[in-house]
């Protein structure tokens, strides 16, 4: 399999640093949630957008089975051949889930940021590398690609719930 296509979804959750006004691709799907019904949480975020998805999904009349699926976080860079490695993962049919690995963006506001960077470049990493030996994945949210089908019909259709953790909910 290869992406012929691919579409981008961005959640926009009530934010108010005015990033938004940055997107000017018109392939770009931008969803807006406005408050109260935003800042719930990013599993509420990610199961509007998984809602339509799977809304264009049957309009288009595209197979479940073919769409893949994409979490990265607004503040985080996937390396610049993402999309070939994706191919070659996906190209399998076997493969239903993968994790890559993310990059803060460079602009580090404060330590938080910092830390978050080497969490995901570093330790979320080197844990990966330790689940190809044993081929098990562990989704760590940020950076997580599976197929629409069948991993929403071993969880549910609303995976995300309101954990701590909401990012390893997937791996149920």
């Amino acid at each position: 399999m290869r992406f012929k296509q691919f579409e981008i979804v961005v959640v926009d959750d009530a934010s108010s640093d005015n990033s938004v006004s940055q997107i000017t691709n018109s392939h770009i799907h931008l969803l807006r949630r406005h408050l109260p019904n935003a800042h719930t949480g990013k599993g509420d975020v990610l199961n509007f957008a998984l809602d339509y998805i799977c809304q264009i999904t049957i309009r288009q009349r595209v197979s479940f089975e073919k769409v893949i699926i994409g979490v990265v976080d607004a503040d985080a860079q996937l390396v610049d051949n993402a999309l070939q490695r994706l191919n070659a993962y996906f190209s399998s049919p076997r493969t239903n889930i993968t994790q890559m690995r993310v990059k803060m963006y460079p602009h580090f506001k404060n330590w938080l940021q910092i830390l978050q960077d080497i969490e995901f470049f570093s330790i979320n990493y080197m844990a990966q590398i330790m689940r190809m030996y044993t081929k098990t994945v562990g989704l760590s949210g940020n950076g997580q690609f599976f197929r629409l089908k069948p991993t929403i019909d071993k969880i549910s259709a609303h995976p995300w719930g309101n954990a701590l953790l909401d990012d390893y909910e997937l791996t149920k």
